[in-house]
Order: structure tokens, then C-alpha cells, then sequence
């Protein structure tokens, strides 16, 4: 049994289209948080946004994914275990096409339509999208948690009716909004400095009882990249803290093939 994974290619022009994109959005959205400039400084800092509690995390999910070249709508299955894994199973229609397992150092893609795999280090995807990545952050980003606890000390500024938290980092000016009463996340922007033209716009809504917490269960995204724009609708179902641990079954049949 090989555990090994895959960055995979699309099966129907959807296959990988999910398998990259989940780990592009999931990452994307990982770089928001804290600092501020000119604004009205408030009380209150980032060790002071609400967190999920959890050791094992699973919920549905159904993604919409839109760019210039093709729509996909996916069903997804989401597990975590907190700071240790995050494992993800996506189909179109009835099938399995792309399974996904993110561990501390790697990160692993199985294209079970063109039956290909591919692995990389966590440091390796975050150079591909010119950021910093921990399994953390990627854990806190799913669950609409602060994704940038080493933040925790800084203020909040008032945005009109929200709280800010903002800075720079990696070539990005990113800003992250929170509800002041229920102190969750509720939107992220990203920009790239330099005259890239790339940009990422999170929106959180429909925030529903999880746990000890809440989470949002609905996530709207736009990604754009000079001229071309994905959008990506996310709405989890039936999410969950787990009691038990759960099954994250991951493995390479030996006739797959290794793609570079």
C-alpha cells in the first residue's frame, strides 16, 4: 500500500480542475489577517476572534467552480484531524475522481479518472502561490477560523460596522473583516502589490451551530488573475466535531502512475 498522493489533472475538464483549484482556494484564503493603519483602534485583538474547538472535524460540501474555460459543480467530503491532517474526497455525479490528503510537511493528489498521482511538500505549494502555508492555517481556513494565530496580539480597527485586522506579507496587502458581535470571520481580501493584477475576495455567511461554536456555511470566492476571474461557491453540509477518530483512507493502486 503506497501513500502517496497526486496533483491531479481533470477527468471531465473537472477532475483536477477540483483536486488544484481546492488546494489554490484553501491556500489563497489562508493569508488573511492583522495590523492596521489610519482607523479607529478598538479593544479588541485577534486572539479575540471566536475559534471552533475540535480534534475531529468532517462535513459535505458542494463547490461551484466557474472560470473562462469551464463549470463544474462537485460534491466533496471534508476531514480534519487538528494539526495533523486534512483529507478530502471529491465527485462528479456518482464518481470519485480526485481524492486529497494534506499532512504537516506534504501534500498529496490522487486523479483516480486519468489514474495519476502527485506529491509535493507543503513549502513547494507555498511557493508556487508566493505564500507561507502550514497544515494549521489550512485547517483554521475550512472551518472559518483565524488562520493567523501569531497575529493574536494585534488590535482590531473599525471598518464601518465591522472590525479590521490588515497587513502585508510575501508581495500581498491583505485585510481580514470580523463581525464585532459574533467575533467570526465574515470576509477576506487579498491583493498582490506590484501591478499583477491578482486578487482573492472571500465572503463567509450563513453561520450555523457546530459544536461549542459556530462556522459559516456558505463561502463565496473570486480569484482573479489579470484578466481572467474563477469564482468558486462553497456550502458545507451537515458539519460536524466529531467524538471518534475517523477513517481517512488513502492509498496508491500500484498502476498509477507518478506524474511530475
Amino acid at each position: 500500500m503506497r501513500s502517496e498522493a497526486v496533483a491531479g489533472q481533470n477527468p471531465t475538464k473537472a477532475n483536477l480542475g477540483f483536486g488544484w483549484v481546492m488546494m489554490v482556494l484553501v491556500v489563497s484564503i489562508l493569508f488573511s489577517s492583522c495590523a492596521g493603519r489610519k482607523g479607529t483602534t478598538v479593544k479588541k485583538r485577534g486572539d479575540d476572534i471566536q475559534q471552533l474547538e475540535y480534534t475531529y472535524f468532517s462535513t459535505k460540501a458542494k463547490i461551484k467552480y466557474q472560470d473562462s474555460t469551464q463549470s463544474l459543480d462537485v460534491n466533496a467530503t471534508i476531514r480534519i484531524r487538528k494539526d495533523s491532517l486534512v483529507w478530502i474526497s471529491a465527485k462528479v455525479g456518482p464518481m470519485e475522481v480526485v481524492r486529497v490528503q494534506a499532512t504537516t510537511d506534504s501534500v498529496y493528489v490522487l486523479n483516480k479518472h486519468e489514474k495519476v498521482y502527485q506529491t509535493f511538500s507543503i513549502e513547494e505549494l507555498g511557493e508556487r502561490l508566493n505564500v507561507d502555508l502550514t497544515l494549521a492555517q489550512l485547517e483554521a481556513v475550512l472551518v472559518g477560523n483565524n488562520p493567523l494565530e501569531e497575529e493574536s496580539s494585534k488590535r482590531l480597527k473599525k471598518k464601518g460596522n465591522q472590525l479590521r485586522l490588515k497587513e502585508q506579507r510575501k508581495g500581498l496587502l491583505m485585510m481580514l473583516l470580523v463581525n464585532p458581535q459574533t467575533m467570526k470571520i465574515t470576509e477576506i481580501e487579498a491583493e498582490e502589490r506590484g501591478g499583477s493584477k491578482g486578487g482573492l475576495q472571500v465572503k463567509y455567511s450563513d453561520f450555523v451551530e457546530v459544536g461549542n461554536g459556530d462556522m459559516p456555511s456558505q463561502a463565496n470566492v473570486v480569484f482573479s488573475k489579470k484578466d481572467q476571474k474563477t469564482l468558486v461557491d462553497i456550502k458545507y453540509r451537515r458539519p460536524k466535531v466529531e467524538k471518534e477518530p475517523l477513517n481517512f483512507s488513502f492509498h496508491v493502486p500500484d498502476k498509477y502512475v507518478k506524474k511530475h
